[in-house]
């Protein structure tokens, strides 16, 4: 199969990331983070910024590399195919790179 990938503008192009990292699910990971901090320490401080931030980022990355390693079974699937991957909006090496970025940047953090 021949796959051709559009090229997108920079609203799409935030559109794709927030898609491939499912925000969602990425910001409750954070808040359970963030409730640990403050379960653990007894406070709420600015402190907890550092490890949010990167729980964030890695659940971010992790949810786009998930992604990056089925996009053929779900280009199969009615519920899935629409994703940024098996749609042919980026092409699978991109997703890989922005789930690289994402998950070495969470790890710096």
């Amino acid at each position: 199969m021949i796959q051709t990938y559009q090229a997108a503008g920079v609203r799409e192009w935030a559109g794709i990331v927030i898609e491939l990292s499912k925000i969602r699910i990425s910001q409750l990971v954070a808040m359970s983070t963030i409730l640990g901090y403050i379960m653990a320490t007894g406070e709420l401080s600015l402190f907890l910024v550092v490890p949010a931030l990167g729980t964030f980022l890695l659940s971010c990355g992790s949810s786009a590399l998930n992604q990056f390693q089925e996009w053929q079974y779900d280009s199969k699937m009615l519920r899935t195919r629409y994703r940024p991957i098996p749609s042919g909006r980026i092409s699978p090496e991109t997703g890989l790179k922005i789930a690289i970025a994402l998950m070495v940047s969470g790890a710096v953090i």
